[in-house]
């Protein structure tokens, strides 16, 4: 069973991050071509860039093209045949001929001239070797900082001056020791409150009448007389 293969495809989209122009200008490296022959690939609306590759080469081709600021897909190259349902023609009979399918005699022929304008474009296209430099190096503008005022003091010099800590002051004046071991608060005592009770008295709590056994004591009672 031989090795199945992919196609690189390209839909028109352009990555985020980067400008038409910039894309154009690096689609042009990389297929070493004029940077207007590529407005029609970016202006189509799918364009097979390359046929026949492995798993592994077409991911390596579709990594570049990713650098160079383009979304492509990588497909199949085996045909998926598409599943067109049959309506049922009833069997022609002797008083009426077979009549020819309507749907074959009204389909418009398909239009080739947008896919072959989009195949040659292609195939004028070729792609750089994988490790080619594809885009140049950033050109960064260098920063112009005035450091004229700026100096480095010599190691070890104390670059802020210590700020000296006011020592604080308590007046103590009115603060003294005990010389006994007295307590500390001196302050009198509240007396005691006098409550009069005398016209308060407890009243005698009077027995409890017996209760009159019930009737299952009382045959209790009688089977143990």
């Amino acid at each position: 069973m031989s090795e199945p293969s992919f196609q690189i495809v390209f839909r028109g989209k352009i990555l985020s991050g980067f400008t038409r122009e910039q894309v154009r200008s690096n689609l042009a490296q990389l297929f070493k071509s004029a940077p207007e022959r590529m407005d029609a690939l970016l202006d189509a609306p799918k364009t097979v860039l390359k046929t026949g590759l492995s798993r592994d080469a077409a991911g390596r081709y579709q990594e570049v093209l990713r650098q160079a600021g383009i979304m492509v897909a990588v497909v199949s190259d085996a045909p998926i045949a598409p599943v067109i349902p049959v309506a049922a023609t009833p069997a022609p009979t002797r008083e009426s001929p077979p009549q020819p399918s309507t749907a074959a005699a009204g389909a418009e022929p398909v239009r080739t001239d947008t896919v072959t304008a989009v195949t040659e474009s292609a195939d004028a296209l070729s792609l750089a070797p994988p490790g080619a430099t594809i885009l140049p190096p950033p050109v960064r503008k260098t920063a112009e900082i005035d450091t004229s005022a700026l100096s480095l003091a010599q190691p070890g010099v104390t670059l802020i001056d210590r700020t000296p800590v006011r020592e604080p002051t308590f007046d103590l004046s009115g603060i003294s020791l005990a010389n006994d071991d007295g307590p500390i608060d001196r302050s009198p005592k509240a007396a005691a409150a006098a409550i009069d009770v005398s016209a308060l008295s407890l009243t005698e709590q009077p027995p409890e009448p017996e209760k009159e056994p019930s009737a299952l004591q009382k045959l209790l009672s009688a089977s143990i007389d």
